[in-house]
């Protein structure tokens, strides 16, 4: 499980490396007659609507994994990253 995650993490990684780098590029492409703040609100509502169904997805395999778990240090684990804002204090 561990090597899976640490792929996992190398491709987030560097999937949001590449699309940090696209903002500056995004950015100066705004037509001149669009104010830049609503070029922004505009780019982060786009944003929302591709990686929402991303998180959702991600949600419903934890889910799943928690229901076919016994280890209780992995169902802990599993509880963590679904619930875990949750705990903040």
């Amino acid at each position: 499980m561990d090597n899976d995650n640490l792929k996992k993490g190398i491709t987030f990684g560097l999937f949001g490396v590449v699309l940090i780098g696209l903002q500056p590029i995004v950015a100066n492409s705004r037509p001149s007659e669009i104010d830049a703040y609503i070029f922004a609100a505009i780019t982060i509502l786009i944003e929302a609507l591709l990686f929402f169904p991303i998180m959702m997805i991600e949600r419903r395999s934890f889910k799943s994994k928690l229901a076919n778990v016994k280890n209780e240090d992995d169902k802990k684990d599993i509880k963590s990253l679904l619930n875990g804002w949750k705990n903040n204090k």
